[in-house]
């Protein structure tokens, strides 16, 4: 477990505005606990409850396929939480985390999470806000897994990650890149589908990778690749 500075509660965004006070007595009522990387934190289907806030380190929410294929579902970073699924609704565990990076968690118990929601109605709407945002994030999932190829889901992926640098070029950049492995669990394909597809936007010259980061240097032709109607008059189901 690691001490002093890194069992402070001050910098998770889903605590914003709460007095110093409480913040403090919030910290003494948390369990805190330190992890490997690569160590499981949480087990689908377990019933433990609470409310996990990163105080330090990334952690990976994954599931897994009958094949034993992981899916990933999202990447969670310090100042972030995650959790909060099973302390509304008392269910099992939806899915299993991972500690992508040595990490330091705070684990606020269920009824002091409910007290919480209580007392502070707007940690309580960012907690809506953050449901709503998984309902999204799984419909627009559920879309592309039913209307894309795989290969659409790559160029789909890029788009979402990528951002309008600030130097003013007007180029999207992604920095850093997932690996391939990475993207491929995020997007239900295989890793060879992803580094094909990477070097044909390459060989293209739509997208340019300098270690870490991709540079989509043609982005309008990205979004054509990605919204254009596959030859057999469908943009084609997964493969």
């Amino acid at each position: 477990m690691s001490e002093g500075s890194n069992q402070s509660l001050n910098e998770i965004a889903l605590l914003e505005g709460l007095p110093a006070e409480e913040i403090s007595a919030l910290e003494q009522r948390c369990s805190w606990n330190s992890y490997a990387k690569g160590q499981t934190i949480i087990e689908r289907d377990s019933d433990n409850q609470g409310v996990y806030l990163i105080s330090v380190g990334k952690v990976r929410v994954v599931n897994f396929s009958l094949s034993g294929k992981e899916i990933a579902y999202a990447n969670i970073i310090a100042g972030d939480y995650f959790g909060e699924l099973s302390a509304v609704d008392g269910r099992p565990r939806s899915a299993a985390v991972v500690a992508v990076e040595p990490c330091v968690i705070a684990v606020i118990p269920t009824h002091d999470f409910h007290e919480l929601l209580m007392a502070h109605p707007g940690i309580g709407l960012r907690v809506m806000g953050r449901l709503a945002s998984i309902i999204r994030t799984c419909d627009d999932r559920i879309m592309d897994l039913s209307t894309l190829r795989a290969i659409k889901r790559v160029y789909s992926f890029l788009l979402d990650l990528s951002q309008l640098d600030g130097a003013g070029d007007g180029l999207y950049r992604i920095s850093p890149i997932p690996t391939h492995a990475d993207i491929a669990s995020q997007i239900g394909t295989t890793r060879e589908t992803v580094a094909r597809a990477f070097s044909e936007l390459q060989q293209s010259g739509v997208i340019a990778r300098k270690g870490s980061s991709v540079t989509i240097i043609d982005h309008e032709t990205l979004t054509n690749l990605m919204a254009a109607v596959d030859v057999d008059g469908e943009q084609g189901n997964a493969r």
